[in-house]
């Protein structure tokens, strides 16, 4: 099953297809010229729409961010995060691992996070808040997973959200950020070890004895 978020995203592209051709003409020219060199008219020319008609939907390349921040960074794969009272621990929290790298490696999610970091870097009362809640929305989605397995007596977590940071850092550290500053994707020995240590210091941590 989708996850709300994702559910959320395609309603809004169905209900307003120019909306979403526009943020998909704005994410190519923002990839190929960056924010500042970004163009309203070639944005407007790879959309197939007038820039009055771009102007009715963002009232500017700083909106167009926002929207992109909020309406396309994708989540985990919901059924991935549901909680098994019946599985382990260690199975069940490295499927949750696997399903936030393929999302944290895709090259839809590095080059939408490229152009919000670029963005955030640059004028930090831009899209900065956006960006923020965007991580919010990333960390809230593993956090019901936690909070299922404090609730079962499983974990010892007294505060979830640090909890869950702590584990999206181990993954985003070694897997995500190098690939947003350019450096090479992880091989895939190494992303197997990653996992493994990522969630072997979580539980070795937060796992009640």
């Amino acid at each position: 099953m989708a996850s709300p978020i994702l559910i959320e995203r395609e309603e809004r592209l169905v209900a307003s297809p120019k909306r979403a051709a526009i943020l998909e003409a704005a994410i190519a020219e923002f990839l190929a010229s960056g924010f500042d060199g970004a163009s309203m008219d070639r944005i407007a020319a790879r959309a197939g729409v007038s820039k009055q008609t771009i102007y009715a939907h963002f009232s500017s390349k700083d909106g167009l961010v926002q929207a992109i921040a909020r309406e396309s960074l994708l989540l985990p794969e919901e059924d991935s995060l549901r909680y098994d009272p019946e599985a382990p621990l260690d199975a069940q929290l490295t499927r949750v691992a696997e399903s936030v790298l393929r999302v944290l490696t895709s090259d839809h999610y590095v080059a939408l996070v490229r152009i919000i970091v670029g963005r955030e870097v640059r004028d930090p009362q831009g899209s900065g808040p956006v960006a923020s809640e965007a991580r919010e929305r990333f960390t809230a989605s593993i956090m019901e997973w936690v909070e299922a397995a404090v609730r079962d007596g499983r974990l010892e977590v007294e505060d979830p959200w640090l909890a869950v940071s702590q584990f999206l850092g181990s993954l985003q550290s070694a897997a995500f950020w190098p690939l947003v500053l350019g450096s090479r994707r992880l091989s895939p020995e190494k992303q197997d070890q990653l996992l493994t240590s990522s969630v072997a210091m979580f539980l070795d941590h937060y796992a009640k004895r």
